[in-house]
């Protein structure tokens, strides 16, 4: 009993050729970027008059684009959205192409599936394709009876929605957020009597699951204000921006407390 277990599984080793090694495409791309895409595979030269590698874009039950290595020079693109967005990378040990002007619209998982006529491959990931605001626009005002300072941040043409937040002298401020299919603003509000007589103001735009991160500083004066000033920076820019503002306050004469550092 002990000897067929042995020779069963010496032969599902033997049989078992067919692996993919990498599955490589970025966690996120700017829409218009030109992005690579690459399935690399291992099979035995035995089988690859067999080999059938299919990619698929989210649930689709269909395949985007198929490769039969023996049979074709390069892979069929199936699907008309992307005939106009791939560009072809040869290779005998893999499946790799360039998306061309990727669109918001090619967000999603994508699949990459090898297989014989007896075996079968799959491997999955996800790419998030943003577009960054078109604007970020920080107004302030107070209440009539002066007692309040309200806050509104509006975000045009950026996908998908953004995450935003307000915060003075580095506390959050409460808000609420309205979304629509080209704009989210966000509106808070707090007690006049809490704010320094000069501090800033900011609206920090983060688009989710990627490295995208832009704020929006707004100064404030109980006898004057300046206009906003928009300051994108990405996570390893973050230090230099925070200590742009930080100069910012001092040559306003703003206490060191009151930006948040």
């Amino acid at each position: 009993m002990i000897l067929n277990v042995i020779i069963f599984t010496r032969l599902v080793f033997q049989v078992s050729c067919l692996e993919i090694l990498s599955f490589s495409l970025p966690l996120f791309a700017s829409e218009g970027e030109d992005v690579p895409f690459h399935c690399a595979y291992n099979v035995d030269s035995s089988k690859l008059a067999e080999l059938d590698i299919k990619w698929y874009l989210g649930s689709s039950p269909s395949p985007f684009m198929v490769f039969l290595p023996y049979l074709q020079a390069e892979p069929q693109v199936i699907d008309p959205k992307f005939r106009q967005k791939i560009v072809y990378r040869e290779g005998v040990e893999s499946s790799g192409f360039i998306m061309v002007n990727i669109s918001t619209e090619l967000s999603g998982v994508y699949t990459c599936k090898v297989s014989t006529n007896m075996e079968e491959r799959v491997s999955r990931k996800r790419i998030t394709v943003y577009r960054p605001p078109s604007s970020i626009v920080l107004d302030m005002f107070t209440s009539q009876d002066k007692d309040k300072l309200s806050l509104s941040c509006s975000i045009s043409g950026c996908l998908p929605p953004p995450d935003v937040s307000l915060s003075v002298a580095g506390s959050m401020i409460p808000h609420t957020s309205v979304y629509t299919s080209h704009t989210t603003t966000v509106t808070g509000s707090l007690a006049l009597s809490s704010v320094l007589p000069s501090t800033v103001l900011l609206c920090t735009v983060h688009v989710p699951h990627t490295n995208y991160t832009s704020t929006v500083l707004q100064y404030y004066n109980s006898t004057a204000r300046t206009q906003p000033v928009a300051r994108p920076y990405s996570s390893a820019a973050s230090a230099w921006s925070l200590q742009s503002i930080a100069v910012i306050c001092l040559v306003l004469g703003i206490a060191h407390i009151s930006c948040g550092f």
